[in-house]
């Protein structure tokens, strides 16, 4: 069901290269619990129909860091506007 699904959509191209999948929003969407979608992509995987690239905690870190630059940057800013 869900291998189906996920399939259909990559063959209909409603699923692209480089989109995400959520694994909560699929199983919610199929009524269905996390651990069945969570198999399917480790299978789906395997055969390289999907692929998954977690963030590493180093580069979480440089965003939010990043992140906390551009708002004191965009404080500033207002202040000396």
């Amino acid at each position: 069901m869900v291998a189906q699904k996920i399939r259909d959509d990559i063959m209909n191209r409603t699923l692209k290269s480089g989109d995400k999948i959520k694994k909560v929003e699929l199983s919610k969407q199929l009524n269905i619990s996390r651990m069945p979608v969570r198999e399917v992509f480790h299978i789906l995987q395997s055969v390289g129909l999907v692929s998954h690239n977690p963030i590493l905690e180093e580069q979480l870190k440089e965003l939010k860091n990043v992140q906390k630059r551009l708002e004191r940057y965009g404080e500033l800013k207002n202040n000396l506007s």
